[in-house]
């Protein structure tokens, strides 16, 4: 046998590590890719269920408002539905001025966020509803309720939910001093003024100076426009109809991109200027969904109504055929439809008094010349010295009874 030198003892041990080598895989360097991943993965996961906590939905209403504790309401028990549409809120904003307890713009609507679409519907402030008052008026409820230490905001709730059918899972009621700041905020609204608007009531502070025509409101020209009805014909139903149009116009402007710097200040004229049973979650949780729309997908009706005197006071009344179609076309929460005996309502056919319809009442705007008008007949929250007198007589006879 070949006696081995150094340098064949070398070779072999050479030989003997390649083929170790051969069999047992090289470890290399680790990266650090998949563990930047896995950071991110929870990062993004975290934001997810901080988002979902930020944006909550209200909570939806399944039974009835509580019976107001006046006596002096009707006690017919609202629908008892229980399958709601998925994806499917319904609310109600009273416009108010908290220092007369006005509630004159009255609005109750329903956001479809599956669909992504919000209905809106006005209710006059004059329509005839089933209350024991002598006055009827379904603006006479928040500001009789107040008067006689009861709950306003229950009372009113219960008195729309009655015409409606179903209870309303939210309520906001915002103090006209919120829209002006509001306007402010998003820099202001163009619209197109329908009629020449001069009025002076030195007894309310009151001074509106703005003309037909293409128009850039501030929040005070904004108010200015939503409360005058000084030469209108049909007073606060044209007054209605221009209101519709001018949230539309703000609508618009809230739904553009440069006002998502805003979403804070209005959330803080909310949380200020707004009694509501939503949290700040929901709120946040109905701005979502809100940016998510377009100006097309934000629609407003009109409580169809012919208007009618009783007693010497102006009222409208519910065209009940009309009004069930719209309320379950446009409002409704339910798969089921809501039937005529579910609503608690005083009728134009009820009362036997010829209906107008709808389409024949959504004219263009007629206008009475401004030397016509008298004071005060323009405000839309008039101030408490500033009543038609009859109807004070009534209100106090209310109260004393």
């Amino acid at each position: 046998m070949r006696k081995k030198t150094r340098q064949t003892m070398y070779d072999d041990q050479q030989d003997l590590y390649m083929e170790m080598t051969d069999e047992i895989p090289v470890k290399k360097k680790k990266s650090k890719f998949p563990v930047v991943l896995l950071i991110l993965l929870f990062l993004i996961l975290g934001a997810i269920v901080a988002q979902n906590a930020l944006f909550r939905p209200p909570e939806i209403v399944e039974t009835q408002t509580v019976e107001a504790d006046s006596p002096k309401t009707s006690s017919k028990p609202l629908a008892s539905n229980s399958k709601r549409k998925d994806g499917v809120y319904t609310f109600m904003i009273i416009g108010m001025d908290k220092v007369a307890y006005n509630t004159d713009t009255i609005m109750v609507g329903r956001m479809d966020t599956i669909n992504h679409s919000v209905e809106i519907v006005n209710i006059p402030r004059d329509t005839y509803v089933n209350v024991r008052t002598k006055i009827k008026k379904i603006n006479s409820i928040y500001p009789y309720a107040v008067t006689k230490g009861e709950n306003g905001v229950k009372n009113l709730r219960r008195g729309i939910e009655k015409l409606v059918g179903f209870p309303i899972d939210s309520y906001a009621f915002v103090d006209i001093v919120a829209a002006a700041k509001i306007v402010d905020t998003v820099g202001g609204v163009d619209f197109d003024v329908p009629v020449n608007m001069h009025y002076d009531d030195p007894g309310q502070d009151l001074h509106i100076d703005i003309d037909k025509g293409m128009q850039h409101l501030d929040g005070e020209d904004f108010v200015k426009v939503m409360r005058f009805r000084n030469t209108y014909q049909q007073g606060d139903l044209d007054r209605i109809k221009v209101q519709q149009d001018l949230l539309s116009a703000l609508s618009d402007k809230l739904l553009s991109a440069g006002n998502i710097k805003n979403i804070d200040e209005l959330l803080n004229i909310y949380d200020k200027y707004v009694e509501t049973n939503l949290t700040k979650n929901n709120l946040y949780f109905y701005l979502q969904q809100f940016l998510l729309m377009d100006s097309e997908s934000v629609h407003f009706q009109m409580m169809p109504n012919t208007p009618s005197m009783v007693d010497e006071l102006s009222y409208v009344f519910i065209n009940e055929e009309e009004w069930l179609k719209m309320v379950n076309d446009k409002l409704n929460p339910y798969k089921t439809n809501i039937a005529l005996s579910d609503l608690d309502i005083i009728s134009a056919e009820s009362r036997g008094i010829e209906v107008v319809p709808s389409e024949d009442a959504e004219s263009d705007l007629t206008v009475k010349d401004e030397e016509d008008a008298s004071p005060g007949e323009n405000d839309i929250m008039p101030s408490a010295n500033n009543r038609d007198e009859k109807t004070e007589d009534l209100v106090l006879d209310s109260l004393n009874e």
